[in-house]
């Protein structure tokens, strides 16, 4: 979920004394999933993690970066942006771990590699680790203060935008990004596979963390940023990353290189065109391949389908939301939908997010029409989705499909359940449980495909 986050004063905050690090731990019974969750919100505790940028530097702190280290994060629920309505990306996320195993959407830079082993070694704890992480941040936001488009060429440095409006305005603006995340907690578990550090949240150097630390000092001066990353670093994570031909790979290895240099010609084609979009990569594998259906051709094939899926049933989701604030009639939404499956055929592209405007209803069907025209069985997909797609198209039940779709977000959701049909199956009503921001429409999902392209870019493996 991507949260966002209100700053109180810790003077003012309730319970200000108490941090999170302060509470019992919770009993073994506790899921794994969730005490992982603890965990990082103990990373992220303000006591923890709060840091004084300028007095890194040795420079005279401004009052903003005097603030940083004087405020308290709390999540606020109205601002959260509700994500995953009907529980479609854990199937994305199978797909994207078979692409590029152990990557995520954020480890989208190399230079992060390097930067960080030689954090660690320099370091010798998390928060003396994180006061480094901020004075890169701080790096970066000089550099982009004095070059506007700079962040077009060295894009995804955690925490610099934050740092850019607290040092324009004076003060803290949306400084909370600073606590919300740290790049260190998204590179770990990348630099645990490729045998860069050992296990636990503040991890041992292991001898290739230490051989590319070395590399990151040999260049590196105060104001340099991740777009500044010389040969021999690029040299090494190439053969981490299973890049390089010449290095013995593991099978992550393996197929992170047979997903790179399947897509290696159309991230250049796109990446001529200025801008790289995952929709864009997905739609040259929309045809099933006649070989190497396991192999990455298959997974990008199988990706491409189960996103036609997912915007098609996110959308449907999205138009029911926004009908809320005109009369919240469900009936009203299946009667676009049934007017959409009397017209033209029309299907539209995967390169931008879709929204729930006047054309949505014509978007789904058309997105629905071709992923059951693509779907086959023996692709392992949870067939209760296309259940729902062909009893709109197939079948041309607009109206019990929209109630469907509704009743999977309630089982998915459960007590958390955004929003739900009332007791005449149509009206739709908002729960008042739930504060969060509804979706406005649907947003192609990236399956790491952008992380592997900045990560390409950074090791000169494209211009």
């Amino acid at each position: 979920m991507r949260a966002a986050f209100t700053v109180t004063p810790i003077a003012h905050a309730p319970n200000a004394q108490r941090t999170l690090h302060d509470e019992p731990d919770p009993p073994r019974t506790q899921p794994a999933h969730a005490r992982l969750a603890r965990r990082d919100a103990q990373e992220r505790a303000p006591g923890r993690m709060g840091f004084p940028i300028a007095s890194c530097t040795g420079t005279r702190m401004s009052l903003a970066q005097r603030s940083l280290d004087l405020f308290w994060v709390q999540a606020n629920p109205g601002r959260e942006i509700a994500v995953d309505a009907l529980g479609l990306a854990s199937q994305a996320d199978r797909i994207a771990d078979a692409l590029l195993p152990k990557m995520s959407v954020l480890t989208r830079r190399a230079r992060y590699l390097s930067f960080l082993c030689s954090a660690r070694k320099k370091s010798h704890s998390l928060p003396e680790l994180y006061r480094r992480e901020g004075l890169l941040a701080l790096a970066a936001a000089r550099v982009l203060e004095s070059d506007p488009q700079h962040h077009e060429l060295c894009p995804a440095v955690v925490g610099r935008r934050s740092t850019v409006e607290a040092r324009a305005t004076g003060r803290v603006s949306n400084a909370e990004r600073l606590y919300k995340r740290r790049a260190f907690p998204d590179y770990r578990a990348l630099m645990r596979n490729l045998g860069l550090i050992g296990s636990g949240t503040f991890p041992k150097l292991l001898p290739e963390g230490e051989r590319l630390a070395r590399a990151y000092a040999h260049h590196s001066r105060p104001s340099q940023c991740l777009c500044e990353i010389s040969s021999k670093e690029r040299t090494i994570i190439k053969q981490l990353l299973g890049f390089d031909e010449r290095a013995t790979p593991d099978v992550f290895r393996l197929c992170r290189r047979d997903t790179f240099r399947t897509l290696e010609p159309y991230i250049a084609l796109h990446a001529r065109n200025g801008v790289i979009y995952p929709g864009q990569l997905l739609a040259h594998f929309r045809d099933r391949p006649k070989r190497d259906r396991d192999g990455a051709r298959g997974s990008l094939h199988k990706a491409y389908v189960w996103e036609l899926a997912s915007l098609a049933l996110d959308l449907t989701f999205a138009i029911l939301a926004k009908r809320l604030h005109t009369d919240a009639d469900s009936n009203g939404v299946a009667s676009e939908l049934g007017r959409a499956l009397r017209s033209s055929s029309h299907s539209p592209g995967l390169e931008f997010a879709l929204s729930a405007d006047d054309d949505a209803a014509r978007n789904v069907v058309g997105l629905a029409r071709e992923a059951c025209r693509r779907y086959k069985e023996e692709m392992g997909f949870d067939p209760r989705p296309w259940w729902l797609l062909r009893m709109l198209v197939r079948d041309g039940d607009a109206k019990q499909f929209v109630r469907s779709v509704l009743a999977r977000h309630n089982s998915i959701k459960g007590g958390d359940a955004w929003i739900r049909l009332g007791a005449n199956d149509r009206r739709i009503e908002r729960l008042a449980a739930s504060a969060k921001l509804l979706p406005t429409g649907a947003e192609v999902r990236s399956y790491r495909l952008r992380a592997l392209s900045d990560l390409a870019r950074d090791l000169g493996m494209y211009r």
